[in-house]
């Protein structure tokens, strides 16, 4: 059995962000997976462990880093 997590990171004018670089973490065994957003800012993370909780970090040069579980 698997889960997956997907999203689309935004500007604050609601455009999609290419190349972010997204990172969870699968807290329970410390597990990293990372992805880069597509040309619309979308990510999917497909095929990861089910159960969580997830740490989320987004990354880009031109803004801060956002962290969510």
């Amino acid at each position: 059995m698997a889960a997956s997590i997907s999203g689309r990171v935004r500007s604050s004018s609601g455009e999609g962000v290419e190349g972010v670089v997204i990172r969870a973490v699968h807290e329970p065994t410390g597990s990293t997976f990372a992805k880069i957003t597509d040309d619309q800012g979308s990510y999917l993370f497909d095929r990861i462990k089910v159960g969580g909780p997830y740490q989320i970090s987004a990354n880009h040069s031109d803004y801060d880093e956002q962290n969510r579980k």
